[in-house]
């Protein structure tokens, strides 16, 4: 099945599952678990499990879209997630619950923590399945290990090479899924705030007119072309993303994140905030993802110490892990 094929019926469900009035509902503490049996039953969340457990087995290229249409979608409860959990814990060997699963890596907060049922952390290079209990269990897997050691990161033995290390794995995978998060709401407001500006007349013409505005929607949808450009390049060979490539979509996506948001509201004016205003839905996730898996000073640092410890030059550098 070609991208098109696997989008769409999956973007299509998402629309009739997710509406605002929905996400509204879930946020406000009312998910409907017929949601999440809709979401299990469409075979969709076991697309990276393998085909020797029955999933669907495709590779991380092939997923990215799905990744970007649940950030389109707003959608609040940990949908990626799951199907990271299930594609490591299905290498592994091990047996998975039917619901939401919440990836236990190091950052500063973990959307969609309320929702989920258990909890995936890699312990001690180890894959470690708790079933959570209480706000207090989704609290403390903030502070659970990532699995990676500042020293490993562009290494390419630990090149996202999940059949040999599961639990290193998944620390690149979620900040590539939170980048992709990033990227399709962004996407989504960018979509939003250029039909405001074409609707909303002020002195008798669209504010879509304004040189001013236009040059900060254009400034707005060059972070999001080249956060998206960075999630591609992580995922170009098919493969998990390897930890350098994860990290710079996250960094990218992390910056974009600030830029994009910042604009739209300013655009909006203070429609954007109230309660009925779609935009909110949004933004408020876009920063949610930008702290989760670590935000760009974090990558930024792991970056900078990979590349200062590293003999190659820099440029070689670059070459050889991002692009060979």
């Amino acid at each position: 099945m070609d991208e098109t094929g696997l989008f769409e019926p999956f973007d299509r469900m998402l629309a009739d599952l997710f509406s605002s009035a929905t996400v509204r509902q879930i946020e406000q503490g009312a998910p409907d678990a017929a949601i999440w049996n809709s979401l299990d039953a469409s075979g969709f969340l076991d697309a990276l499990v393998c085909a020797a457990r029955g999933g669907a087995n495709l590779s991380f290229a092939a997923v990215l879209p799905l990744f970007l249409a649940l950030g389109r979608r707003a959608v609040p409860l940990p949908v990626g997630e799951t199907m990271i959990a299930r594609a490591l814990l299905a290498q592994a060997g091990r047996e998975y619950p039917h619901g939401p699963i919440l990836l236990g890596v190091a950052s500063l907060t973990l959307p969609g923590a309320e929702h989920a049922e258990s909890i995936l952390a890699a312990d001690s290079g180890r894959l470690n399945l708790q079933r959570r209990d209480g706000d207090e269990a989704a609290s403390a897997a903030i502070g659970l290990s990532i699995g990676l050691s500042d020293d490993m990161l562009s290494r390419k033995a630990q090149a996202g090479a999940m059949e040999a290390d599961g639990a290193g794995s998944m620390a690149p995978a979620a900040a590539l899924l939170y980048a992709a998060l990033i990227v399709g709401a962004g996407e989504a407001v960018l979509a939003m705030s250029v039909d405001y500006a074409l609707q909303r007349i002020q002195f008798g013409k669209p504010i879509a007119r304004q040189q001013a505005l236009q040059q900060n929607l254009a400034v707005a949808s060059e972070h999001v072309v080249a956060a998206r450009m960075a999630c591609e390049t992580a995922v170009r060979h098919g493969g998990w993303p390897s930890p350098l490539t994860a990290a710079s979509a996250k960094l990218i996506a992390a910056r974009a994140a600030t830029v994009v948001t910042r604009i739209a509201h300013g655009l909006h004016g203070a429609i954007g905030i109230s309660g009925e205003h779609d935009l909110n839905l949004f933004t408020r996730r876009i920063h949610a993802w930008r702290l989760a898996g670590g935000a760009e000073n974090y990558w930024a640092g792991r970056i900078g110490r990979e590349i200062l410890a590293d003999v190659r030059p820099t440029l070689d550098l670059v070459r050889e892990e991002m692009f060979s």
